[in-house]
């Protein structure tokens, strides 16, 4: 099993993402250490899948199962896959750059090691695509639902976008909170940018 220091740097910044977009890090039982899990639709199975495949470059341990669908309320949900790793120090020192007073934060170490995988990563977690119909050639426009960080996460965010790849991002305020909007003249970029890391079961939010 790997340690933190020796992991390679491409790893490293996987696990981040998947920590940082639609996972959490948690500790069971007395474990001195976090372990990473994520939840994810069924449809989405291969997110998952991939996820996987970085646990076992670790390599470590895992459980997949298929939680209890809840109906009680009268909706009606679609079936979630939960992933869980075993604990581990990576885990652990992530959750503490990450998260404040249990709200995470976009750390300024991965400002470092952003890259299209992280935004591709980033987008199939929390983005969407809105295209308005009402207008003929419409296109579209992409937004990432990051409506739990602050401001400031938001800009420095927005900053790694500009930097690392001259791509455009407005901030759009949301009742509280804000999140984030390419626009429109941007889209072609941020397409180009992250398609080669889209997953199958994601490619739709770059169709509509």
């Amino acid at each position: 099993m790997e340690g933190v220091t020796t992991m390679k740097k491409d790893l490293i910044k996987r696990l981040y993402s998947y920590s940082m977009f639609d996972g959490h890090l948690a500790f069971f039982g007395n474990s001195v250490n976090a372990a990473l899990v994520v939840n994810m639709l069924e449809e989405n199975q291969d997110y998952i899948e991939q996820v996987i495949k970085s646990v076992e470059e670790i390599p470590l341990s895992y459980q997949l199962t298929k939680p209890k669908i809840y109906t009680k309320d009268g909706f009606n949900r679609k079936q979630q896959l939960r992933l869980q790793t075993k604990n581990h120090p990576v885990f652990t020192k992530i959750r503490e750059r990450i998260y404040i007073n249990t709200h995470k934060t976009f750390d300024p170490h991965m400002a470092a090691m952003f890259d299209e995988e992280m935004l591709a990563i980033a987008f199939m977690a929390d983005g969407s695509c809105y295209l308005d119909k009402r207008w003929e050639n419409a296109k579209p426009s992409f937004r990432l639902h990051l409506n739990n960080w602050t401001y400031g996460d938001l800009m420095l965010f927005k900053k790694c976008c500009k930097d690392s790849f001259e791509l455009e991002i407005n901030t759009r305020k949301k009742g509280n909170r804000y999140d984030l909007a390419v626009p429109t003249n941007y889209s072609k970029l941020f397409v180009e940018i992250v398609e080669p890391y889209i997953l199958p079961s994601f490619q739709y939010k770059l169709e509509q």
